[in-house]
């Protein structure tokens, strides 16, 4: 059985393949069935994604409102980055950088720092101290921001997503619903070596993540649920029984 993080619930996320090797993130929720064979693991999301760096349209479209901003900005105009913040520190920005050196100066604790491909120096920081931005804001090292949640972003980084379905959460194994879709898919074997033998990953030959929508695990390998009444099959029918494996 699953060590899932929270008693009550399931509520964890998980990683698959499909038919052409691309990678995707899954977000249980309380109620979505989790593949059994993924056995036990205590590595998070965040690990495995800080290799995970990719270069679409969005990130594309925030280099050049960085750029735009960097040229006629004043300190009052980019000091109230959005971002979210508890106390003196900020969670979650996307920051526009003037230079590569400037990621040093970023770091905080063990806060991670994810460089995006391309020239232009974007980095997701998911934690720094205001003061910290601020200081770099002044002497434009910081050109630009802002607030990004990375868990429903995950096609910045190459990864398709899918989520619990809402109409079944709190209730019912239910399928999950895909997010949107990245620009450039994200390949097994463009993770390094030690990520792909470190990750457990849930083989979907049958499925291309890119022309499916809508994905009930149970009905391709056996599965791990929090409630034991029943699930929905992707028809929107309700079952007792679960299949045999």
């Amino acid at each position: 059985m699953l060590d899932f993080p929270a008693a009550h619930s399931m509520d964890t996320y998980w990683f698959a393949i499909d038919a052409d090797e691309n990678v995707a993130i899954f977000a249980s929720g309380e109620a979505g069935a989790v593949p059994t064979d993924l056995g036990e693991s205590d590595e998070t999301p965040i690990t495995f994604i800080e290799y995970l760096p990719k270069d679409d349209r969005e990130i594309i479209h925030l280099k050049t409102d960085g750029e735009t901003l960097a040229r006629g900005a004043t300190l009052e105009r980019i000091r109230n980055i959005d971002s979210y913040q508890v106390g003196s520190v900020a969670y979650e920005i996307l920051l526009v950088l003037s230079s590569e050196e400037v990621i040093d100066k970023l770091r905080y604790e063990n806060a991670f720092i994810l460089r995006f491909a391309g020239e232009m120096v974007v980095v997701y920081v998911n934690r720094c101290p205001v003061l910290i931005i601020e200081d770099l804001i002044k002497s434009r090292e910081i050109l630009g921001g802002k607030y990004v949640d990375i868990e429903s972003s995950s096609h910045l980084l190459g990864l398709f997503s899918y989520s619990h379905g809402n109409q079944w959460e709190n209730w019912i194994a239910g399928p999950y619903i895909r997010g949107e879709q990245p620009e450039k898919p994200l390949k097994f074997k463009e993770l390094p070596g030690e990520i792909q033998n470190r990750i457990n990953l849930t083989l979907f030959q049958q499925i291309r993540f890119r022309d499916t929508k809508m994905i009930q695990p149970i009905e391709y390998t056996e599965c791990d649920t929090w409630e034991e009444d029943g699930w929905v099959d992707m028809q929107g029918k309700i079952h007792e029984d679960f299949p045999d494996r």
